[in-house]
């Protein structure tokens, strides 16, 4: 869903989406997100086609090198590849990792990005070029903020006025070209970034710490392993915080942020403060005893990689022919006519579009603009949804996916593949 407006650019030229509705300017002018992601996006699109495999690829593809990367930054800084792997391999196991690398989201590409002027920072020395590559995470991702100013600290601690504010500059390179689009339209940027940022912000004190917990306690409820690693290295880190505090920073600093700013429930926000915590781990682990790293800290990964990873691809196998979108969607080819506006869940985008239509996710059901109207009857905000009475049922797609019996005790079933059709009863279909 979030590139349509990739998909749109590479086939028809328009930097817009239509799955906000004709509101803000979005049909016409992007300014939802930062610009690189979809840019990146439509240029794979041009070239290998549109498809849920060009979707998702890059994505892992961007995930792949961040790790790489994170696994190079350690061992230039320690030369020990164990702490290397051990970090790396907290990383490929996080199910937050894991299920943004598969999303076709903008999360990994910045992270790619931020390790990369870390890297250039941290063992090439090179500030402008580091800000450089901040900077272009900046413009994928907007949390980036949060690691820049991280970053904006520890220089200044560490290496003093000028430096910082060569790196500063660096990174205000790549903001000059969205700067320039901005300007084109500062109405739709008011109206579609500014407003979807206020909407993200949430400030306070007391709930917002109690909300962040809820987020690590909801992100990690399948790996609880992970911040368990994190809590013994912290702790360990902060018996000697000098040493440390350029990671302590790293880490710090986003989490403050995202604790009393950041709005609860939404986003991937704990993968930011976790840079900076892995690498903290690499320097830490280097310190721990190699007992203490094969008896304790390797089974820990292994199981939880098991947990993850391997409870992932069991599920993933088990509900090989359930989770086929082909499958899902190739009832809607005989629903949607080419150029059809269609009203539904994100879920549905990429079975709309393989059938030639357009999807709107937001704002009401509107007879004159939309033929069809998709539905899952279980969503969590069905009460919200009005079909007016123009529409009639036309049939069910999809099915509930059952879980195997191995899941029973968390859920058995996932109605999210199951979907309602309704056209305008005028229709003949």
């Amino acid at each position: 869903m979030l590139c349509d407006v990739a998909k749109n650019f590479a086939f028809e030229g328009r930097f817009g989406t239509d799955v906000f509705g004709n509101v803000s300017g979005f049909p016409h002018a992007y300014y939802w997100q930062p610009p690189l992601y979809p840019l990146i996006m439509a240029g794979v699109y041009r070239v290998a086609g549109f498809g849920m495999l060009q979707t998702r690829i890059p994505g892992l593809i961007f995930g792949a090198m961040a790790i790489f990367l994170l696994m190079l930054l350690i061992y230039r800084l320690t030369g020990d590849m164990s702490s290397a792997f051990v970090a790396g391999s907290i990383l490929l196991i996080d199910p937050v990792f894991i299920q943004t690398s598969r999303a076709g989201r903008m999360d990994t590409l910045a992270i790619m990005l931020i390790l990369l002027g870390l890297y250039m920072f941290i063992v090439k020395k090179k500030d402008f070029v580091s800000g450089v590559f901040i900077g272009l995470a900046g413009i994928t991702h907007p949390i980036v903020i949060e690691v820049f100013l991280a970053i904006v600290l520890l220089i200044f601690i560490k290496e003093g006025f000028v430096k910082t504010v060569r790196f500063i500059s660096g990174a205000f390179i790549p903001l000059i070209p969205w700067i320039i689009y901005i300007l084109i339209h500062p109405d739709y940027f008011s109206s579609q970034f500014l407003m979807h940022g206020i909407y993200h912000i949430k400030a306070g004190f007391f709930s917002s710490i109690v909300g962040e917990l809820k987020r690590y306690i909801h992100a990690y409820r399948y790996a609880p392993l992970i911040p368990l690693i994190f809590l013994m290295v912290i702790i360990t880190a902060l018996k000697n915080p000098l040493k440390y505090l350029s990671y302590i920073i790293l880490f710090s600093i986003p989490l403050i942020f995202n604790t009393f700013l950041m709005v609860k429930g939404m986003g991937y926000y704990t993968l930011y403060p976790e840079l900076g915590c892995l690498l903290l781990t690499g320097f830490v682990v280097k310190e721990w005893n190699r007992k203490i790293i094969k008896r304790a800290v390797l089974p820990m990964l292994i199981l939880t990689g098991l947990l993850t990873i391997g409870s992932r691809l069991y599920i993933t196998i088990s509900q090989w022919h359930e989770r086929d979108y082909t499958l899902i969607f190739s009832e809607l080819k005989d629903i949607i006519k080419l150029g059809d506006y269609v009203w539904g869940p994100g879920e549905a985008w990429y079975g709309v579009i393989e059938a030639g239509g357009r999807l709107q996710i937001t704002g009401d059901i509107d007879p004159e603009r939309h033929r069809v109207v998709i539905v899952n009857p279980w969503a969590y905000d069905i009460e919200d949804v009005y079909i007016p009475p123009e529409y009639r049922f036309v049939r069910r797609i999809g099915s509930p996916i059952q879980y195997p019996r191995l899941y029973l005790i968390l859920n058995p079933e996932n109605r999210m593949y199951l979907m309602d059709v309704y056209t305008l009863s005028r229709d003949g279909v």
